[in-house]
């Protein structure tokens, strides 16, 4: 199941955004509205607010989880609380629908694939160890691809120098270091098609630089990306229509939430 929900910055009453928010917590709330554990989901840097005092894209912050565990019931939501720069937590300044997985739901286009680059021993060490890093780089992928949302990219695996990031990397230093990102672009537009030669190599270096930027990872890409074979498939089954349009879930994709992480730019 995938799960994406996008927001923006928080604004006052006049439309302007907080500069006070240091961070933004993402929750899972069961059926009865509080909060499933005591530690939110992942916990996402807030931007700059812009010097100019506008606001704001609605997918600055994008938050993706890919998971395939059944705690889903189909009544949890999502919901996002601002942290100020003081420490303290703010109330839900925004609330999922409830997130409902129907496996009859319609169809989608599966793109899996994955690319390869190099980065000093420390810049690939920053990358793997932040939380935020999958979101960052999702939005490299998207932002490298015409016609594909930030919404519909999932990092599912990185690893460095053939260790996974969810495991304890084991403090090599050596010069350079190779970074391999695994992702999946789950669309509604079952006409999408995309190829390796889709994605240009320094096109993706640039956008992987920007977007660790927008997380506080400064790093150099030593070595563009090589991109590498990517398959698509079309899944789920088809609906009959009887006349009148619907909305549909797809079944490998629990929800695309329009409210406005992965760190976006």
């Amino acid at each position: 199941m995938l799960i994406s929900m996008g927001w923006g910055d928080l604004v006052d009453k006049d439309n302007k955004p907080v500069a006070d928010v240091k961070n933004y917590q993402v929750w899972i709330l069961k059926a009865n509205g509080r909060r499933a554990g005591t530690e939110p989901l992942v916990t996402i840097k807030a931007g700059a607010v812009d010097a100019a005092n506008k606001c704001c894209t609605g997918d600055r912050y994008m938050f993706g989880l890919a998971t395939n565990s059944t705690a889903w019931t189909g009544k949890q939501r999502l919901a996002i609380a601002p942290v100020s720069k003081n420490g303290a937590v703010l109330p839900f300044v925004t609330v999922s629908g409830s997130i409902t997985d129907n496996a009859d739901g319609g169809q989608a286009v599966a793109i899996k694939g994955d690319f390869s680059f190099e980065a000093s021993a420390a810049d690939a060490a920053k990358m793997a160890a932040d939380p935020q890093s999958k979101g960052a780089f999702g939005a490299a992928v998207a932002d490298s691809l015409p016609g594909v949302k930030r919404s519909e990219v999932f990092v599912t695996e990185i690893w460095v120098d053939g260790v996974r990031a969810a495991r304890r990397l084991d403090g090599r230093r050596l010069a350079n270091a190779v970074i391999k990102v695994v992702f999946e672009i789950i669309s509604s537009n079952t006409a999408l098609t995309v190829k390796a030669g889709d994605i240009k190599p320094a096109t993706l270096a640039a956008n992987i630089k920007k977007q660790q930027a927008a997380i506080g990872n400064d790093i150099v890409v030593t070595k563009v990306p090589t991109v590498s074979a990517i398959t698509v498939a079309v899944v789920g089954t088809p609906v009959a229509t009887t006349g009148a349009a619907s909305a549909l879930f797809f079944p490998s994709m629990a929800a695309i939430l329009a409210v406005g992480a992965q760190l976006l730019f």
